[in-house]
């Protein structure tokens, strides 16, 4: 399972962006951020290892060689910087529309399926944004998908949560371009109509929705309630006794018991 740019870009639409492959990066997202720091036009970055992965929240992302699609696209945006704040949870939903097996958004942008009677993560988003002067903001979009993870890796070597591999995939090359084109098509819809396009897609998905739920963030925060919606910033309401909670960056996890 090796990605070939010429693959790739075979299966593109005429209008997606330029695509790079590489064997191996510290990180996608840095590797991009570099390339596109004069550029004009949206660039893709896939790499078939990573050293440096990132997640959320600062967080290592475990990359290891042709077991997964690790993917950065960049795109200019001209929205208000204050538009720009849902655009992780834009991002999950035009990733899940690209898999072919049923995927579901844990909040804001993992990625997780149901496996063996329990969510697992078969995947995960993070968005850099660098603001313009005036616009247009560089948006970095990173993507990792787990698609052989644990194959020949040791114990040490796999995540410490429940997870899973992306079923049914047995092209990495049309997928990554399915992935792409994906990308472009909401990345222009996004441009147009800004979260609004996508609330009914994401809610669709919305995997916490009237789960019992518990909220931490930093050590003085830490709360319990139900998971209902998002708004139109992408932060996720918590309803409490104390009333609503807007959440805008934190874990939530399913409340057992």
């Amino acid at each position: 399972m090796s990605l070939d740019a010429h693959l790739i870009q075979a299966h593109l639409n005429t209008k997606s962006p330029s695509v790079a492959v590489f064997d191996v990066v510290t990180s996608t997202n840095s590797v991009l951020k570099d390339r596109m720091a004069n550029s004009t036009s949206p660039q893709v970055v896939l790499a078939s290892e990573q050293t440096q992965g990132r997640g959320r929240r600062g967080r290592s992302w475990l990359s290891p060689k042709n077991a997964g699609i690790y993917l950065s696209y960049g795109h200019l945006s001209q929205k208000p910087a204050s538009a720009l704040a849902p655009l992780g949870l834009v991002l999950a939903t035009s990733v899940a529309s690209a898999l072919p097996a049923p995927v579901h958004i844990k909040w804001p942008n993992d990625l997780v399926i149901q496996d063996q009677g329990r969510w697992a993560k078969v995947g995960g988003c993070l968005v850099e944004v660098t603001l313009g002067l005036p616009s247009p903001h560089l948006t970095i979009l990173g993507v990792g998908l787990n698609l052989s993870l644990g194959d020949g890796q040791s114990d040490a070597s796999v995540p410490d949560q429940a997870w899973a591999n992306v079923p049914k995939i047995t092209d990495v090359n049309r997928l990554a371009a399915t992935l792409i084109n994906q990308l472009h098509e909401d990345l222009v819809l996004f441009e147009a109509h800004g979260f609004d396009a996508f609330q009914a897609r994401w809610e669709a998905l919305h995997m916490l929705k009237s789960q019992a739920v518990t909220v931490t963030g930093d050590p003085q925060q830490r709360f319990d309630g139900v998971a209902g919606d998002v708004n139109g910033m992408g932060q996720l309401s918590v309803a409490t006794d104390q009333g609503i909670h807007w959440v805008s960056a934190a874990d939530v996890s399913i409340r057992l018991g």
